[in-house]
């Protein structure tokens, strides 16, 4: 559907560029930096995103993606009154002893004082489980991997092969945990890891390049939308809870897919500082660019010269007059 003004809302150039990437266009925001060098760290700049997508550059672009599709899950389980904790802090300190306790208290702050920390615990069930969110990029390593010899002809597969790996990920750096903080032998299992087991395998939510997600993403959605709908089915005025499951899982599909989308497009923009060629400091060219398109545009946002923004002002109510407050 179209972009709106609402969780599916997009600027003119994001939702050009989803457009592009859906399609397997070449991108109009990669074409004045194609065959450039990527610095700092090297690899040529393509029309697609590959390289760029790809590589290992400074900055907190992955953290950033993968925290505006987190809380737009977060956001929909709240809304539905699904019974979910986002970021459980603190899961694992209670196994540690004080010596292990006073080694995780390092320079990493809450997150290295917590251990491990899953992106969900999922309480709607009865026992707890825990979630981990996860997106991948346009990459060989993660779009190009045959099955039984030929390529897949499933749209998720790319999701699917990388949420296999996530609980094994869970264990092995549990496991590096209880070696580093509870002076636990290796090839036996320490506190950390015991008390990750109990909760049972970490459930994958894999987000793909393209909008794709994976089955157990697909089925916490559903989970969430007959949770909404047995709460809303009347206020909605919907005839049965089954009509108005069909109404909100679309909505939070949608929802879902704007955040995936809009994230991956922006994670790709927020990276073409470093693909300038020959030039040093990328950083410094990125702050070049915002300052100008700040100078340029009302607030620093393209959106303040389109027709609808000079509407939205138009439509503020008066500032309140001095007679006003003289009454």
């Amino acid at each position: 559907s179209y972009p709106d003004r609402h969780d599916f809302a997009f600027l003119p150039t994001e939702w050009c560029a989803v457009v592009q990437i859906y399609l397997g266009l070449e991108l109009t925001a990669l074409a004045p930096f194609v065959g450039n060098t990527m610095k700092p760290r090297g690899g040529t700049v393509d029309a697609h995103g590959f390289a760029i997508g790809g590589a290992n550059l400074p900055g907190d672009h992955f953290r950033t993606r993968h925290d505006e599709v987190k809380y737009a899950i977060h956001d929909a389980a709240h809304a539905n009154h699904y019974d979910m904790r986002c970021e459980v802090y603190g899961l694992f300190l209670p196994v540690l002893n004080q010596a292990g306790r006073i080694g995780l208290e390092g320079p990493n702050g809450v997150r290295g004082r917590s251990g491990l920390i899953p992106d969900f615990m999922d309480n709607n069930s009865g026992a707890p489980v825990l979630m981990d969110v996860k997106g991948i990029t346009l990459n060989r390593t993660r779009y190009s991997a045959p099955v039984n010899g030929a390529l897949s002809s499933s749209s998720n597969h790319a999701v699917r092969k990388r949420g296999k790996l996530v609980n094994d990920e869970y264990i092995r750096k549990a496991r590096q945990k209880d070696i580093q903080f509870s002076a636990n032998a290796m090839g036996t299992i320490g506190p950390i890891e015991a008390k990750l087991r109990e909760f049972g395998d970490v459930i994958p939510l894999v987000f793909g390049w393209f909008g794709e997600i994976n089955l157990e993403f697909d089925e916490l959605l559903v989970e969430i939308a007959e949770t909404g709908a047995a709460r809303h089915w009347r206020d909605m005025c919907a005839t049965t809870p089954a009509t108005a499951k069909g109404t909100i899982l679309w909505q939070l599909r949608r929802k879902v897919a704007a955040a995936i989308l809009r994230s991956n497009v922006r994670f790709l923009h927020d990276r073409l500082c470093f693909a300038v060629g020959g030039q040093t400091h990328p950083g410094d060219a990125f702050g070049r660019r915002r300052s100008a398109r700040a100078r340029f545009f009302s607030d620093g946002d393209p959106f303040s010269a389109t027709w609808a923004r000079r509407q939205m002002r138009f439509q503020r109510p008066p500032p309140p007059s001095w007679a006003t407050f003289a009454s």
